[in-house]
């Protein structure tokens, strides 16, 4: 009985999406926009460009076998109405600029998803892994009403109602070329300051489609104003069941996430590049750490800007004898943890060992600041603090603005463990 109670529950938790609540009161909380929050980098507000080329068929192989990795997918094609791309949701619900009131807002991506076709037109990207990394940019809509939605609400409303988070409207995504990716976010970097010019990578976790992945990625960079912000999506299944088959696919996906990361760092033009990896995100990113391209690259001076473990999937031993290699790989590198985290809670009752990102005991590498938000993580299944906790967002906020260390944030509390010190964010 006691598994079957962990079956279920990894299968709700671990892929939770969206699942956070309003625990504290901030400009951000009161429904403001982010420019009028602490949560700000100064970046201008985006403005559009018209798109009129769509994704040419030719450039992807139809395979028979790469099916929509979500069955409540069902994209709607461009029409020719206008030269403006379609949008897809995960409703396959489509809309026009002019009916839209809100905010559309750019994100850059990296995948190794095969790509899906549909009367030989490219339309989605699968579940399935390909041997090709494809590169793209993607709008999203945010509504107006987003971050009022967001603080508002409670774990009930989460049950009950959608997740302000998959109100986010994600287009079709339009694919490019690896050096049109990073030409294009170069001319979007290039009007902006020296300090300002910063990016965010986004790695998501378990059971995340590609959609799911842009909205995370593009709630997280909206909230915190974030010039520009990127996102890698490995080959998640995005089923309840698909965990071990997702351990699979991050295991293939690292040497192409490394490369990406390295890319990326090189050719953006960004004064800083920061990672924000989620769950089994951290999973990726610690293997893609130990590829021998990667190793190579940190040997010759590349160095990320802030690394954010958020609630890592990682078997906490693991993440001891590896995540040393992080420290040096970063300005500073902050593990958020809680004891509140269901899901990992059942991830470590399955792997019978510990997660890096539950507690107690806490997760204390040397190097590394750890951080305990269980106070703050009122979320009703703890895991996607990272997206909608406004104590843990200002605290990143803080980490990439101003690099500062746990000393001079505010909200934190120095809190021993044997020898060691981590930090309780209140």
């Amino acid at each position: 009985m006691n598994n079957l109670f962990v079956s279920l529950g990894l299968m709700l938790c671990l892929g939770a999406y969206g699942c956070s609540s309003n625990p504290t009161t901030s400009a951000l909380e009161k429904g403001e926009s982010p420019a009028s929050s602490e949560l700000t980098l100064g970046a201008p507000k985006y403005e559009e460009p018209q798109v009129t080329s769509q994704p040419t068929p030719e450039s992807f192989e139809n395979d028979p076998d790469s099916t929509p990795h979500d069955p409540k997918i069902s994209p709607v094609l461009y029409d020719g109405e206008d030269d403006r791309p379609p949008k897809l949701t995960q409703g396959g619900v489509t809309a026009r600029e002019n009916e839209f009131k809100g905010e559309v807002y750019p994100l850059w991506f990296a995948t190794n998803r095969k790509p899906v076709l549909k009367d030989s037109t490219f339309s989605d990207y699968s579940n399935a892994s390909d041997s090709s990394v494809h590169y793209g940019k993607v709008f999203v809509e945010i509504p107006e009403d987003y971050l009022k939605s967001l603080r508002n609400q409670t774990w009930l409303k989460r049950i009950l109602i959608k997740s302000p988070e998959t109100t986010i409207t994600v287009r079709k995504p339009i694919t490019i070329t690896r050096s049109e990716m990073f030409m294009d976010i170069q001319k979007e970097l290039q009007p902006l300051t020296t300090d300002e010019r910063v990016a965010l990578i986004y790695i998501h976790g378990f059971q995340t489609t590609f959609v799911e992945a842009a909205q995370r990625a593009a709630g997280i960079g909206y909230q915190l104003k974030i010039p520009i912000t990127a996102f890698f999506s490995w080959p998640s299944k995005g089923k309840l069941a698909g965990y071990e088959a997702d351990r699979n696919s991050v295991e293939v996906s690292d040497e192409q996430l490394a490369r990406f990361l390295i890319d990326f760092t090189r050719e953006s033009n960004a004064n800083r590049v920061h990672i924000l990896a989620h769950s089994m995100g951290n999973y990726a990113l610690l293997r893609a750490m130990y590829r021998p391209v990667m190793q190579e690259a940190l040997k010759k001076g590349l160095k990320f800007g802030q690394i954010i473990l958020a609630a890592p999937d990682v078997d906490a031993r693991v993440f001891a004898r590896d995540s040393y290699v992080l420290a040096n790989a970063a300005t500073r590198v902050t593990i958020y943890a809680s004891a509140n985290d269901i899901a990992l809670s059942a991830s470590a009752k399955l792997a019978a060992f510990q997660r890096a990102g539950s507690m107690p005991p806490p997760t204390i590498i040397s190097g590394l600041d750890t951080l305990d938000v269980s106070s703050v993580n009122l979320s009703f299944l703890g895991h996607s603090y990272i997206a909608g906790e406004i104590a843990v967002l200002e605290d990143i906020s803080k980490i990439l603005l101003h690099n500062d260390p746990p000393t001079r944030r505010t909200r934190l509390t120095p809190m021993k463990f044997g020898s060691s010190l981590y930090w309780v964010l209140q």
